[in-house]
């Protein structure tokens, strides 16, 4: 009897040997020279200085050096020449009616096939994945530092792959490589990307004989080349040092796109990005403090911008532990969002448990439509009777305390506006005086 795991992993062992076996039995001798004359090329280019200055990109360079050594080897060296399964492969059209003939309309009748759905949604999802990660990318190289707006960038995709569709072009996305190549020429505007879908189209459409002596693996090393700038072993090294949060999710991706495929890769890893996010959220997302307030004691609950669900258990906990005849602070002044369920653990905390153990609870910041209104059952003002009962030294240690957060910037908040109402109508009863030159 063989487990469940033991079979798996001989049945994959099986399917690694075999594909290893077909991959070296058909090594191409011409495809590697050629490969490692331009990643050679590339690392050199990249090295010498003067020919870093060249205005012409490398990337360029490889393409033309990969055909005339091709050409070379179709005289000198024939057993090394490629022939056309390892160049690129474009269709040649002899006039313009035969170029016509390349586009293709859509059968409208398959609307309702499922499987037209899924691939669809299916293509939609990778090539938007696919962008957004080619952009991040991309936006790492761009010495100005700039930022891609992503949705527009998706929104113009869409609309392309619609067009394109509709002419029979097969889907596209952002090009990480087409970006490179554009920074490392010296582009700085979008133009770049017009002119190149122009010159596309021109040699598509004019010079496809040209793009078909291209050996695919000169391409390829290009492809090597820009992926390990983009993932060098210093940038793994980095991604460690930011700690397992980052590091984890990051690694996990990329086992699991070389594993599977990219779509369920990057879910994988989306899902465990979210499951630290969530974990972090919990622990750190509300923030509860003690603040010394004259001779009083008081806590604060500090909502953060988004209060979700996820903070409903913790939320509880802390109201909970409220102890009787003390006085608390809600405060949602930097909160946009909060759960419904969060508002109802506090509705019920201030209409029951606050009555019956006598809590002075405040609400601060909590807009209308929350249906909680903000309540200040304790305000930091200094009274009369709270005045009468402070001796000189106590006054002092108040103003020691103080200077000791303003020292280290831990602040009490304070309502500046609600202290000024309450002292024009109830009067000013200040600390001390204080003298200075």
């Amino acid at each position: 009897t063989v487990s469940y795991f033991d079979y798996h992993a001989v049945s994959f062992l099986d399917y690694f040997d075999a594909n290893l076996t077909t991959t070296l039995s058909n090594v191409y001798i011409g495809a590697c020279l050629i490969g490692g004359l331009s990643l050679i090329t590339i690392i050199l280019w990249g090295k010498i200085k003067f020919l870093k200055k060249l205005p012409i990109p490398v990337a360029l360079v490889v393409i033309i050096l990969s055909i005339l050594t091709n050409y070379f080897n179709s005289y000198f060296l024939p057993g090394l020449y490629l022939k056309p399964d390892h160049l690129l492969n474009v269709p040649v059209a002899k006039n313009f009616s035969d170029f016509i003939t390349f586009f293709h309309y859509p059968d409208f009748t398959k609307i309702g096939n499922t499987n037209v759905w899924t691939a669809a949604i299916s293509i939609a999802l990778v090539a938007s994945l696919a962008t957004l990660l080619n952009v991040e990318a991309v936006d790492k190289l761009d010495k100005h530092g700039r930022n891609t707006p992503r949705n527009l960038e998706l929104i113009a995709q869409g609309i392309g792959n619609a067009t394109a569709g509709l002419i029979g072009g097969i889907p596209m996305n952002s090009g990480v490589i087409r970006g490179y190549v554009g920074i490392a020429s010296g582009s700085e505007t979008k133009k770049t990307a017009i002119i190149h879908g122009l010159l596309i189209l021109a040699f598509v459409a004019l010079l496809p004989m040209l793009l078909n002596l291209i050996p695919l693996s000169a391409v390829a090393a290009v492809l090597i080349m820009t992926g390990y700038k983009l993932a060098n072993p210093k940038f793994l090294i980095e991604m460690y040092k930011k700690g397992f949060a980052q590091f984890l999710p990051f690694i996990i991706t990329i086992i699991a796109i070389l594993a599977t495929n990219l779509l369920l890769g990057i879910v994988i890893g989306l899902g465990l990005g979210i499951i630290y996010v969530l974990r972090n959220d919990i622990r750190s997302a509300l923030q509860l403090t003690n603040e010394k307030q004259y001779t009083e004691d008081v806590a604060r609950i500090i909502l953060p911008q988004v209060t979700s669900f996820i903070n409903k258990s913790k939320m509880r906990t802390i109201l909970n532990g409220v102890p009787a005849n003390s006085k608390i602070i809600i405060d949602a002044s930097y909160s946009k969002y909060i759960d419904v369920d969060i508002i109802e653990i506090i509705r019920n905390f201030k209409t029951i448990m606050a009555p019956e153990k006598k809590i002075g609870l405040s609400l601060i910041g909590f807009k209308n439509k929350y249906g909680l209104t903000d309540e200040a059952q304790h305000a930091n003002v200094m009274t009369k009777e709270l005045q009468s009962l402070l001796t000189p030294i106590e006054i002092l240690g108040i103003l020691i305390e103080g200077n000791k957060r303003f020292a280290t910037g831990s602040k009490i908040e304070k309502n500046i506006s609600e202290q000024m109402d309450i002292t024009s109508s109830e009067g000013q009863y200040p600390l001390a005086v204080v003298l200075s030159c």
